[in-house]
């Protein structure tokens, strides 16, 4: 999970030993308040309650004549607690083994199901890209939180390539550090193209030509 969705300091080539922490930053996928209110949700007695009925586990509840004559067990707070005391029983039996522990808890809250989320929408936007959406592609990345605002350096003059005199531009998104420098015939096409090869990049597809 640590993979799909993130990284850690010390994997990246500018990580300083001396000078950073060691700390653990979320892909530009989804901003963060996205995995806060994820959090939530994962852990909410709605969800607790509905993994319980998904397992069938709610047979398990020890239940007096009273909770049985008012139907408690159609209580979400309740089968929620039935979910809490299976894991407390667990970390009792397993004497707080934190393998066995995390095991259950990825076996009862199915967490990598729910994360499918978190990416919903990518594979789309990956199979639409086209030269001629790029800049409002990247836009609707960087302004849905997904990626840092694109920084476009786009000169008032141009530069001298192969025998011919084109239109430069250069794109960075720090987020996801990525930097691409692209030349076209008119600024449009400089700026369209470099949207394109970023995102190519981003993407890992290879891009065609303009």
């Amino acid at each position: 999970m640590a993979e799909r969705y993130g990284f850690f300091k010390s994997q990246t080539d500018t990580y300083d030993e001396q000078e950073d922490n060691d700390e653990y930053c979320i892909k530009a996928h989804r901003n963060e308040q996205d995995f806060t209110e994820l959090k939530k949700e994962i852990v909410s007695n709605a969800n607790l309650a509905r993994r319980i009925e998904e397992l069938g586990f709610k047979s398990m509840m020890y239940l007096g004549q009273s909770d049985i004559d008012n139907q408690v067990w159609n209580q979400e707070k309740v089968r929620a607690e039935l979910f809490e005391a299976i894991l407390g029983a667990i970390a009792i039996d397993s004497d707080w083994d934190p393998d066995e522990l995390q095991n259950s808890v990825e076996f009862m809250l199915q967490i990598d199901d729910q994360l499918h989320d978190v990416e919903d929408g990518m594979d789309e936007l990956k199979e639409n890209l086209t030269q001629d959406n790029a800049v409002s592609t990247l836009k609707e990345l960087a302004e849905s939180g997904r990626c840092s605002i694109p920084q476009y350096d786009l000169p008032d003059e141009q530069v001298y390539d192969d025998g011919e005199y084109w239109w430069s531009c250069t794109c960075y998104v720090r987020s996801w550090s990525i930097q691409k420098t692209a030349l076209s015939k008119s600024k449009k096409g400089a700026k369209r193209y470099v949207a394109y090869l970023v995102l190519c990049d981003f993407f890992g597809i290879e891009p065609e030509e303009e």
